[in-house]
């Protein structure tokens, strides 16, 4: 168990690395400001420079800020005819913003010189501590033809003249720019600390640019010969050639290191060549003085005037004692730039290896860095020129890795972003990005602008160990220097870090009782330079159990303004570097806490306490960076984990084996086995759950059940266990069984449920599952579900009645068209249907079918009206609604009185019911039968069902309906007495009949325990009345002297009219006309012999 617990311990003790957390210790809340006369460009070169190289850290004197004014005006009286011949300037280190002094480092123009704007201070560079200094002008213009040479002037360490150089004098300039007319040297410069001189003269040769190397020591073993690079254009005779067209601009950048095979070698920018940019590495030549370059060791930009090789610097990011190089494309516009804007500029990083760098290497690309739209339109984003500017940092932060500065003066004011080395070489992410309004700067002075676009670093100036940054704003003619921090790293020892907490064991060891842990630790501070001793004071933070909602582990002691019981904050003094504080604090296993299982992670984080940094003010005294360190935020905080002891196995892995069953008591299955319940009479539903456990503990073991909303939950029965619900309104129980729930154990759990809000349409499902936070080895038997089919039994009864029972028919016969009104029509009958829930459940809706008589049947489309409906069928008791078709109800639009005038209301549209005389098709005939006196009567009846009849059909739907309820259809119609007046007089009565079906909709799950009342007809006994003319048979006899009397008047009639000459015609003219005159003319066609014939 101690060898577990020391892996435990070494697998959960994390130090936290979060890449987007880094040492940030340039310090801009006290920054070095210089200003430089107004648009001198005083900043457009920097330079940090110590005379001194011993290390003297009282010698703060002798470090100094350089900065190059190339358009500044002389101080000096030999140069007052000359007209911004620019300057050099040093300054102190100091509160002072107006102290820099201009150098007088500059000779007396001779006859041939043209010093006016040569730009003295163009670059400027320095060896480094103890070493020379070299500055140029590349404006420097000779001869009568004002060519703009350049010209370059080395300084001593104290930064006096020591000579001056030109490389382009006595060249050929006949042909001007062809040749060496327009050489610019100095354009670029790098001073290497072994003494070796670069320098740009980007106008040779058309301006294809050429690289000279020499040297500014002294010594007989000194190599003091010049080489350069091949210019001009090659003759057809040459062995050599220029590696770069005209138009290159090769030497606009360059420097120095050791790239190919550890050899020396320098590096010359040619940002215009081959319209992308790019860099060349040149080697010294065994003999000659011509600098030797192949093919491969031309690298090649991308993006069409990008203008790769602009900026270049070598530095080793990886500390794998190799020199990297960086090359800028301040140009470069990202392709998606429209799809996500960056910052325009692009920085490309060549890792250097055992082959060194060539063609083949493939770089890493970092662009500019992503921001909004709003962002990019604010900053002008696309022309931020990104890596305009370069500088190796050095190791910045002290953590063994040189650092990088890269400048981008045109994104807003401008900025300087710091990228860190590492062991797989630049970090892609800066670690910090510095704007020129971040600076924190005397009271009346404004943020700069073109910040960053030039860069010096690699120096201490300060004296604190941590390199500084020098940083250049022309447009705003200031310079500024930030310097670092220093970089604590604060360490924590674990004295006591219990990794096992026993929730059952209740003796603390402070006394109280309670289960808990002790955690005991030391701080101490280191700082890996030595230079910083002082006391700090430093703030912990101990959480534990952050992951939980309500933590499961409260510390003690807490202070009285501490927010959280799981988190603890105190303040630590630490007196000095590498000196322990050792502190404890007790976590108590809080009361009721159940969750064992899931393992307690605890963070120990620290920081330092700030302090007030003043305003900067100008004249004070220089604020020292001891005063204000940062810990290394790297380093700033642990995280471990510990468990709680569980009763498990040897592997301190729990694995459990829950198992349900479930089962409905007391309920009945249906003939396909499905459990059904049956609605009013089962008012409880018990299902019974058997639960057991078959492996080791089951950690907060529990019970889920979940049920149909309709079910309403009762309890537990026997109050065995206690089933919650988590969530307000949510058909879910959840029942504790538990923690642990031990091995083999069992139980039989009997829940209650209310069935009073099921309705037979519910879907029934009662899902079951038994959690545990433990590892359950089978997790097929812990579901379980049941389902249950709900029905109501119930015996719904239909019967009916006719009010009034028995009616007369009288009068004489009216047609339709002469009826108005509905008194017209004859007596008014109603049919009523009552419904009865004789049952024991809720019935939610029932439909009646009714089948009304409306016509005498015949064999047409319409009949003689029997009973005609004159309003809509309506439900009385309950809710509901008879659902009519077009036409069914009052068809002839009869109105209802004469009195109102008004039109029985019609069901749904009026139709077009034709109003013509009806054929006489078909009368009922009469049947004789016995009355209850033994008397023969004559009966007609009128039955759909037995085809006398032609019957309407409509659907009544009556509402909810509970037990004992009792609902009412009632359909009032007239009796048409004109149709029984014409054809049924003579007989002793009529029965009409209509008829009505109780249906129940199928989906309601309802059954009928009886269907022998689901049906009912409904009769009405029409009479005439008293006093009717009833139709008797005429004698035979009658019969024939009436047909004689009738022949003899007609025979006498005709005898009258022939005497009077009626039956005499005379022919009209024009039938004599025709007969006379008429002439057939016949047509002469192929078909005359046949049509001659037909005639």
């Amino acid at each position: 168990m101690a060898a577990y617990t020391q892996l435990l311990y070494i697998l959960l003790k994390i130090i936290c690395f979060s890449p987007g957390l880094y040492a940030f210790n340039l310090f801009t809340k006290l920054p070095i400001v210089k200003n430089g006369p107004v648009d001198s460009y005083f900043g457009f070169s920097v330079e940090q420079h110590q005379m001194n190289n011993s290390g003297d850290v009282t010698r703060l004197d002798e470090n100094l800020i350089l900065v190059g004014a190339p358009r500044a005006d002389s101080v000096f009286a030999d140069f007052s005819s000359i007209q911004r011949p620019g300057a050099i300037y040093r300054c102190p280190l100091s509160t002072q913003t107006g102290d820099c002094q201009q150098l007088n480092i500059d000779q007396t123009p001779t006859s041939e010189e043209d010093k006016d704007d040569q730009w003295l201070g163009v670059t400027l560079s320095s060896q480094g501590p103890g070493g020379a200094v070299a500055t140029c002008a590349h404006r420097l213009k000779k001869s009568q033809f004002k060519w703009g040479f350049g010209m370059c002037v080395i300084l001593t360490k104290e930064l006096n003249f020591q000579k001056r150089m030109e490389p382009c004098e006595n060249k050929p300039v006949e042909n001007g720019h062809l040749e060496y007319g327009y050489c610019q040297a100095g354009s670029s410069l790098d001073l290497a600390p072994n003494g070796d001189l670069l320098l740009g003269l980007p106008g040779i040769g058309n301006w294809r640019g050429s690289l000279l190397k020499s040297t500014v020591l002294r010594g007989l073993n000194i190599d003091k010969k010049t080489y350069s690079s091949l210019a001009l254009e090659p003759k057809p005779t040459d062995t050599a050639v220029p590696p770069v067209g005209i138009n290159s601009y090769l030497g606009l950048s360059t420097t120095y290191g050791k790239l190919i095979n550890g050899q020396d070698t320098f590096v010359a920018g040619a940002p215009r060549s081959q319209n992308s940019g790019q860099v060349v590495l040149f080697r010294k030549p065994v003999s000659g003085s011509i600098l030797e370059w192949e093919p491969e060791y031309i690298l090649t930009g991308e993006g069409f005037g990008s203008m790769y090789g602009y900026a270049v610097a070598v530095i080793d990011l990886n500390n794998d004692k190799l020199d990297d190089l960086v090359v800028g494309a301040p140009y470069y516009v990202d392709k998606d730039q429209r799809q996500e804007k960056r910052a325009g500029g692009a920085i490309y990083v060549y890792l250097n290896g055992p082959g060194g760098i060539t063609d083949r290497t493939v770089p890493k690309t970092i662009l500019g860095r992503k921001m909004t739209e709003a962002d990019c339109a604010k900053l002008t984003c696309e022309h931020a020129q990104f890596g305009l500017s370069l500088a190796n940092m050095g190791d910045i932060d002290n953590d063994g890795y040189d650092d990088l500065a890269v400048g981008a003066p045109f994104e807003g004011d401008g900025a300087v972003y710091i990228y860190h080395g590492s062991q797989s070489g630049i970090q892609e992410e800066y670690s910090q990005r510095i704007e020129a309004s971040d600076l924190a700067l005397p009271s009346g002075m404004t943020a700069p602008t073109s910040f960053g676009y030039s860069l010096s670093g690699g120096r201490d100036l300060d004296n604190n160990k941590y390199n500084d940054l020098l940083i250049g704003a022309f447009q705003s003619n200031t310079a500024i220097l930030l310097r670092a921090q220093p970089i604590l790293r604060i360490l924590v020892n674990w004295q006591d870090q219990p990794f096992k907490i026993d929730p059952e064991s209740y003796e603390c060891s402070d006394g109280t009782k309670l289960s808990c842990a002790i955690y005991r630790f030391c701080f101490k501070y280191v700082e890996p330079t030595n230079s910083f001793r002082d006391s700090i004071r430093m703030q912990y933070t101990f959480t534990v159990d952050s992951d939980s909602q309500i933590p499961r582990l409260k510390f003690a002691n807490l202070p009285q303004d501490n927010m959280k019981d799981s988190e603890v904050t105190r303040t630590v003094d630490l007196a000095e570097a590498g000196k322990d504080v050792c502190l404890s604090e007790i976590a108590y296993v809080k009361n009721g806490t159940k969750e064992i299982l899931r393992p307690i992670p605890f963070m120990l984080k620290w920081s330092l306490q700030e302090k007030t940094v003043p305003q900067p003010t100008i004249g004070g005294a220089l604020p020292r960076m001891n005063d204000y360190p940062i810990i290394d935020s790297d380093k700033s905080k642990e995280e471990f984990t510990a468990t709680f002891v569980k009763k498990c196995g040897s592997d301190d892995q729990c694995h459990s084996d829950l198992r349900v069953f479930a089962k409905f008591r007391k309920l009945q299955t249906d003939k396909d086995g499905t459990v059904v319940l049956k609605l009013g009479e089962d008012k409880e539903v018990l299902l019974d759950i058997d639960f057991s456990n078959m492996r080791e503990s089951a950690y907060l073991a529990t019970l889920t059940i979940t049920h149909p909303p309709s079910f309403s939950y009762v309890g537990v029965e026997g109050k065995t266990r206690v089933c919650t619900r988590p969530i307000q309104d949510e058909p879910r129980r959840v029942c504790d069984m538990g923690n642990p729930y031990a091995q083999g154990a069992s139980e039989l759990l009997t829940l209650k449920f209310s069935t009073n809000k099921v309705t037979p349409q519910d879907s029934l499902i009662i899902d079951i599952q038994a959690n545990t936070t433990s590892f359950d080895v089978d997790e097929g038997n812990n579901k379980f579900s049941l389902s249950l089919r709900p029905i109501i039994e119930t015996d719904m009864l239909l019967r009916g009645g006719s009010a009034p029972e028995q009616l007369f028919y009288s009068g004489k016969v009216v047609g339709e068209s002469e009826i108005k009104y509905e008194e017209q029509i004859g007596k008014e009958v109603n049919h009523t249907y009552e419904i009865i829930n004789n049952g024991s459940g809720t019935v939610e809706r029932v439909n009646i079918i009714v089948k009304w008589p409306y016509e005498v049947a015949n064999n047409y489309e319409q009949g003689k009206h029997l009973l005609y409906l004159v309003h809509t069928p309506i439900v009385e008791g309950t809710v509901g609604k008879c659902n009519m078709k077009p036409g069914q109800v009052n068809p002839l639009g009869i109105k209802s009185n004469r009195t109102t005038g008004t039109t029985a209301k019609q069901d749904g549209d009026v139709i077009n019911y034709s109003k013509r005389r009806r054929k006489r098709e078909m009368v009922v005939p009469a049947r004789t039968q016995k009355d209850e006196s033994g008397r023969e009567v004559k009966v007609v009846t009128m039955d759909c069902q037995a085809g006398t009849a032609k019957c309407i059909t409509f659907n009544c739907s009556i509402g909810k309906m509970t037990t004992g309820d009792s609902a009412f259809v009632r359909v009032t119609a007239r009796l048409w007495n004109s149709t029984f007046v014409e054809d049924y007089a003579s007989v002793d009565y009529v029965e009409i009949f209509s008829y009505a079906r109780l249906e129940i909709p199928a989906e309601l799950n309802i059954i009928q325990l009886k269907t022998e009342n689901d049906d009912t007809k409904v009769k009405t006994k029409a009479e005439p009345r008293l006093g009717l003319a009833p139709k008797s048979d005429v004698a035979w006899w009658i019969i024939v002297v009436a047909v004689a009397a009738g022949i003899l008047l007609l025979v006498i009639l005709i005898l009258v009219l022939w005497k009077l000459g009626f039956f005499k015609r005379r022919r009209p003219e024009y039938e004599d006309m025709n007969a006379t005159h008429a002439v057939r003319v016949e047509k002469k066609t192929k078909y005359d012999k046949v049509a001659s014939d037909d005639f």
